[in-house]
């Protein structure tokens, strides 16, 4: 495969290439062309002959979540939750939306670093009880639209504060019904971290 970039105005475009095609006994030919629209954001799109035009925004629509969790403080044991279902209000645009979970950023200023599961739900339904292992019940498992796990290779270390940013997730989520909220929880992987109320920062990325 051929990569190639160029620089692109306003009202400009870039021609990509053409296909050949057959439908229903004829030959078309689809040119592929990439350009701008009037606000600077590049468009995606095709052309069939002179015919029709067809543009689709290659902008991506993503909205960037801030939440302050709200872990246990006492001292944890491998396979233990340390947040317990915590609300994260207005990750969508509308109510009832659904999208993918792109990236999540945690701030870690507790400076742990340990290895978490997060396990994202539709819906506020405990985990367990923090500091005990997970006990969700069968029927209430169906709110859990998934899970990644956070490695403690993840975590970068900046002084006092590590930050572990997990990228291109692409976990399919949707809000809590009625609303344009989303939960999440934590499950403690290994060791044996403590962290204060207010130590764990999140930023969540989600796209649609």
């Amino acid at each position: 495969m051929t990569t190639s970039s160029a620089e692109i105005t306003e009202g400009s475009g870039l021609f990509v290439g053409t296909n050949t095609v057959f439908e229903g006994g004829l030959t078309k030919h689809l040119q592929r062309f990439v350009e701008n629209d009037t606000d600077g954001a590049a468009l995606i799109g095709s052309r069939s002959g002179a015919i029709s035009k067809s543009i689709v925004s290659a902008k991506d629509d993503i909205r960037i979540t801030e939440v302050t969790l709200t872990p246990t403080t006492t001292i944890l044991a491998a396979n233990e939750v340390v947040v317990d279902s915590q609300m994260v209000s207005a990750c969508f645009k509308v109510d009832d939306a659904a999208g993918v979970l792109n990236s999540f950023t945690l701030i870690d200023e507790d400076d742990q670093g340990a290895k978490l599961y997060v396990v994202v739900l539709s819906s506020s339904t405990a985990l367990g009880v923090e500091n005990a292992a997970p006990s969700i019940s069968d029927s209430n498992a169906a709110n859990v639209l998934g899970w990644f796990a956070i490695e403690t290779t993840d975590y970068l270390d900046v002084g006092g504060v590590k930050i572990a940013c997990i990228r291109n997730i692409g976990l399919a989520v949707k809000a809590v019904s009625g609303t344009d909220d989303l939960y999440l929880g934590l499950i403690n992987g290994s060791g044996t971290p403590t962290y204060t109320g207010t130590g764990l920062k999140a930023r969540i990325g989600i796209l649609g």
